[in-house]
């Protein structure tokens, strides 16, 4: 789940850093456009990935938070509550700011 995190996040990293001064779009924004087909209703989907289900948690100018819930691998709290609804699954955040991806799990 971090490596599908890290793939969704990094072109848009890697895009705002390719940005010419002084016009630099905001990274949210960047997120947003690069990932145009990917997201609806604050849904991330994952190409090829049926197992991982996500939500854009926040999008922001300087901030863009992922929630990612395993649909098979448990969690290490088979009681944690996932964002989703789901009871014991594997949880991750990836939160994406202007200095890089931060990776925290969360069950």
């Amino acid at each position: 789940m971090e490596s599908a995190a890290y793939d969704a996040m990094y072109p848009s990293l890697r895009k705002y850093y390719e940005q010419r001064a002084p016009a630099k779009l905001p990274i949210g924004k960047i997120f947003l456009a690069v990932n145009k087909e990917r997201i609806h209703d604050k849904v991330y989907r994952f190409q090829g990935d049926e197992f991982i289900l996500s939500a854009l948690d926040n999008v922001s100018d300087s901030l863009v938070t992922l929630i990612m819930v395993d649909t098979v691998a448990r969690g290490k709290d088979l009681s944690y509550a996932n964002y989703n609804g789901r009871i014991g699954r594997l949880q991750f955040r990836a939160e994406l700011r202007e200095k890089g991806v931060h990776y925290e799990r969360e069950n």
